[in-house]
């Protein structure tokens, strides 16, 4: 007879609930979800180990990859055995302590047991959740699970850390874009979204009419395509290609843990005897305990050097000379093998200059992006191929001049298939059609490049043939600081935030930019276009991979850059860190994919890119 605690209490009243949540599935999900907890809860107080042990470098198998185990063959009598038989009480122990190595065995084995029950009931969970798009309640049972298996199982414990990244970062995500959709006159995407969650507030939903509604966001949405999670999450980690390296950063909801796991698919070679011979791999999962106050002031000095940059760049832009030489600078040969990491963090972790860690920059990454999810990354590797468009349809637009309105001099030599437009004056309908017709969009220009369009109208639009986009943005002058203060009057403050550049790429993601290239800090002028001049030469006229052209960018603080004809290097003075979000690392860029070049006139402070 079991001993009757709160947790068997608890257990009671949620199979008492049961007949409650026949017509609500959210209440099912909710009920299976506190049923899992209490049963973990349970196994850690049976299991005579301490709950922090099976995150504990010995207990850990190591960076082995194994395969993906159910924790009900983790719950065998023989592996526990095998366990306690390297336990002090099972090594010649005196013939007094049988007795209690015999209750250890029991407590072991009523453990697992409780921990396979726990295992059902949150797996359960998860299949209603994630039928029923209810992302909340999925993160926390996969949470769950990763508590669970601990260093046990590496692999598994990845795979679960990884869903409930991706079903959080849809939860962001979703609320982003309600927040660039709110007006719903602007769109049907904004209408359908007003609707369901009109829907979702009110008590008695027909599931129906809510299932319809969400199954046309679907069809007419990209973005809301890219938010959804599914079953299909499980195998997504073993699609990823073997030449990359993922790491996963994710806090705890109340961020008093850090879960970390890196990641490297193995590569599978014939051997002698005709049969296929795994090479290589690597998995390995660790928990931090971590102060949320510490993350909370990390943040806020993150954000207050951030609008003191921002200051101290414009004031000195405002006095510094205009004319600028373009500098030599000579790629660092890299080293073989696998070298393109991919950062996949929460959104905490996302605000923070990540690609400048020492652990980085002393690396032998060639290419170093950032993801939201690895539902997003899977998203971007695994594209429908892009429609071949009719010859001129990217040519229906007047070219326009840099020279105009004050801007000197041409951006290097314009290829055949690239449009050069002037975005002043440059009209909401042009945008769109520039947008939707172009494979890749090169902006060079003052404040948040969405400051210059329409956020209702780009989040509605669908742009899967675009797969390159890089945004030169958060300068500033006297006149784009006025126009922004001028614009930014009509916005709320929820509108204003989604100018920042994280929440930039998420919308530029979800609507189907493959690659994105992008400021993180505010940046001088000069800077700005010394970095769209190697841009520029490096993605259209060397072919250089647009990951190592990245790179580049980034290491540049560290970099030694020669003017040509001087033998003393001189030092770039203070480059912000370029954001990446991209899986094509080694994409090379032989032929220009009718790249629309967009550049807004900065008066005579500009300096010349010719």
């Amino acid at each position: 007879m079991l001993k009757r605690t709160l947790a068997h209490s608890v257990l009671a009243q949620l199979e008492s609930l049961q007949p409650l949540s026949a017509g609500c599935v959210e209440i099912r999900a909710q009920l299976l979800g506190l049923a899992g907890r209490a049963l973990h809860l349970l196994a850690m107080q049976a299991d005579p180990l301490p709950p922090y042990f099976c995150w504990e470098d010995g207990f850990s198998v190591g960076a082995k990859l194994s395969r993906l185990r159910s924790l009900e063959q983790e719950a065998e009598n023989k592996s526990a055995k095998a366990f306690l038989r390297d336990l002090p009480a099972f090594r010649a122990a005196p013939e007094g302590n049988c007795k209690k190595g015999e209750s250890l065995r029991r407590r072991m084995v009523l453990a697992q047991r409780y921990l396979a029950q726990t295992s059902e009931v949150l797996l359960q969970c998860l299949q209603v959740a994630l039928d029923r798009g209810l992302l909340g309640l999925a993160a926390a049972a996969s949470l769950e699970m990763v508590e669970c298996i601990g260093t046990l199982d590496p692999v598994a414990t990845c795979q679960f850390l990884a869903l409930s990244q991706s079903c959080t970062a849809s939860e962001v995500m979703r609320g982003i874009l309600s927040t660039a959709a709110a007006n719903t006159s602007s769109s049907q995407l904004a209408a359908l979204l007003q609707l369901r969650h009109q829907l979702q507030l009110q008590d008695r939903t027909s599931a129906s009419l809510l299932a319809s509604v969400e199954q046309r966001l679907a069809t007419i949405s990209k973005a809301w395509q890219n938010l959804c999670v599914t079953e299909q999450h499980f195998n997504l980690l073993h699609k990823i290609p073997p030449t990359y390296r993922v790491l996963f950063l994710h806090h705890s909801q109340d961020r008093t843990r850090l879960y970390g796991a890196a990641y490297e698919r193995p590569k599978y070679q014939p051997s002698a005897k005709g049969k296929v011979q795994e090479v290589g791999g690597h998995c390995k999962v660790i928990r931090v305990t971590v102060n949320p106050a510490a993350l909370s002031d990390l943040l806020a000095s993150a954000q207050q050097s951030y609008e003191q940059m921002q200051d101290q760049i414009f004031s000195e832009d405002t006095t510094q000379n205009t004319g600028m030489v373009r500098p030599q600078v000579r790629e660092p040969a890299q080293p073989e093998g696998p070298s393109n990491v991919i950062l996949v963090a929460d959104k905490h972790l996302l605000e923070l200059p990540l690609e400048g860690l020492s652990v980085l920059q002393e690396g032998a990454a060639s290419s170093v992006s950032r993801e939201f999810s690895l539902q997003m990354l899977f998203n971007r590797l695994h594209r429908a191929e892009p429609e071949v468009k009719k010859e001129g349809r990217s040519r229906d637009f007047k070219r326009k001049s840099p020279t105009k309105k004050g801007v000197k001099g041409v951006l290097r030599v314009i290829p055949p298939d690239c449009i050069t437009i002037d975005s002043d004056g440059f009209s909401q309908a042009e945008w769109e059609q520039a947008l939707s017709s172009c494979r890749g969009f090169f902006f060079y220009g003052m404040e948040s490049f969405l400051s210059h369009t329409l956020v209702e109208r780009l989040v509605a639009m669908n742009l899967p043939d675009c797969q390159m986009m890089v945004l030169l943005h958060l300068t500033r002058s006297y006149e784009s600081l006025q126009r922004h203060r001028e614009v930014s009057e009509s916005k709320s403050t929820s509108q204003l935030s989604l100018e920042k550049p994280v929440q930039t790429a998420i919308l530029l993601s979800l609507v189907g930019v493959q690659s994105i290239v992008a400021n993180q800090w505010p940046t001088s002028l000069q800077d700005n276009a010394l970095r769209a001049s190697i841009l520029w030469d490096n993605l259209l006229a060397l072919g250089t991979p647009i990951g190592k052209t990245v790179r580049l960018l980034q290491k540049m603080e560290s970099s030694e850059v020669a003017e040509p004809g001087k033998a003393a290097p001189v030092h770039l003075p203070r480059p912000s860190l370029l954001q990446f979000y991209s899986p094509t690392c080694l994409c090379h860029w032989a032929q220009p994919p009718g790249l629309v070049v967009s550049l807004e006139p900065c008066r005579d402070r500009c300096p010349c890119l010719c």
